[in-house]
């Protein structure tokens, strides 16, 4: 059975760092660290509002989240984001020859970066070794140079019979099987 394939399991100590309540700091801390400049979402409000008016706001808004992270509810409006199309080519003639970008609304970008920041301890063990594509410290090349070697000689006549499969990564990338995803989470058992 798939599930079979998941070992990764949360010890005690691990659970309870994921589960316990971030703290007023933390959010303060995640405002500061938002990078200027940016677009800001549908609600107008780029990261150098909340940090340069904290003294008037600091406290409602780290009320506003922590209400998230008890509730597990989001408002409609902190989730709604903003597509923007920027063009990879000139002439962009096709849907193809653009980049879609999200902009989202400030507060769900602290929400995010907390929840991210605490799956940030137990990544390591939930990664497969074999992952190497999107990992700090690993390289997509290394598979790459793995395919390649395993390629070599596939010819040969008089050993073992095997197959090779071929998958168009554009379209596995554009689908998520959500079922999967759901088993993988409820499989890490914290």
């Amino acid at each position: 059975m798939i599930t079979d394939l998941f070992t990764c399991t949360c010890d005690e100590h691990m659970s309870r760092n994921l589960l316990k309540q971030v703290t007023p700091a933390e959010i303060k801390e995640t405002f500061a660290s938002l990078p200027k400049n940016k677009a800001h979402g549908p609600d107008g409000y780029p990261a150098e509002f909340f940090t340069g008016c904290w003294d008037f706001v600091g406290e409602e808004v780290t009320s506003a989240i922590f209400e998230f992270f008890s509730s597990g509810k989001i408002l409609r409006q902190w989730n709604s984001t903003i597509l923007a199309l920027i063009p990879k080519n000139a002439p962009s003639v096709s849907i193809t020859d653009f980049r879609p970008i999200s902009c989202c609304n400030t507060l769900y970008k602290v929400i995010s970066k907390n929840l991210a920041n605490r799956l940030q301890l137990f990544l390591p063990q939930a990664i497969s070794n074999t992952q190497k594509a999107f990992v700090q410290g690993r390289l997509l090349v290394e598979n790459v140079l793995l395919a390649t070697e395993l390629v070599q000689g596939y010819d040969r006549k008089h050993i073992s019979p095997r197959a090779m499969l071929k998958v168009d990564l554009k379209k596995a990338f554009d689908s998520v099987k959500w079922d999967y995803i759901n088993i993988k989470w409820a499989k890490f058992s914290y």
